[in-house]
């Protein structure tokens, strides 16, 4: 079965009155709204790297040996955000399984994942299909929608912790963060559940290897 992919992305404005509403004694500056924007963004790339919930593949006829490719920034998703912004919004985040022909291919041996978003190809190789999880970049003024869809609270809530636990502000509030940060990560681990329960080729494959006992 083959995965369905959002590749929508949307603003983060939606989501600056839900954090306001856990966050007091926030200005109401255009100001303010900026840091609870970049607040927001941060939130989303710490749900998205530890949630692995925004599933994506990239498909290649062929690979060069000795050829890099992206992953994520050359990809689909980005070339749609270009309608609203020029820039890249998303990057890779978590790459977990890397095909040829439909056989797993051997990191060392097959590639060299120089990250998450980069893979140099150790040889030449047709139908390759690279399988992981994509997050914002830091300069990006776009998320994924299923975080807005599905998990608005839950990243409200981390954008809200995230702004809470800076020191000697106005809407300072070490308390009010642990139980935001407590059901950020809350829904962190619920949208990892979700994502490998729902997508085999999320899940962490252990090789069976042989061992001799003497």
């Amino acid at each position: 079965m083959v995965p369905v992919q959002d590749s929508r992305l949307v603003s983060t404005a939606p989501m600056i009155p839900l954090v306001r509403q856990r966050v007091l004694h926030l200005p109401h500056t255009e100001g303010a709204d900026a840091l609870v924007h970049s607040y927001l963004i941060e939130a989303a790339i710490i749900f998205c790297k530890e949630s692995v919930l925004v599933h994506s593949e990239r498909k290649f006829d062929e690979v060069l040996e000795g050829q890099t490719v992206s992953f994520a920034r050359a990809s689909s998703i980005n070339r749609q955000a270009r309608q609203d912004v020029q820039d890249p919004q998303v990057t890779g985040s978590v790459l977990h399984r890397i095909t040829a022909g439909g056989i797993i291919l051997t990191p060392g041996m097959h590639y060299h994942a120089q990250s998450a978003e980069s893979i140099r190809f150790l040889e030449q190789l047709s139908d390759v299909c690279i399988v992981g999880a994509i997050e914002p970049l830091p300069t990006a003024t776009l998320i994924p929608s299923a975080l807005v869809e599905d998990y608005a609270h839950e990243l409200a809530c981390g954008a809200g912790y995230l702004l809470q636990q800076l020191h000697a502000k106005a809407w300072t509030n070490p308390e009010l963060a642990q139980i935001n940060r407590r059901k950020f990560y809350d829904g962190i681990r619920a949208a990892y559940r979700f994502r490998i329960e729902q997508t085999e080729s999320a899940r962490v494959h252990n090789p069976v290897r042989k061992r001799n006992f003497f």
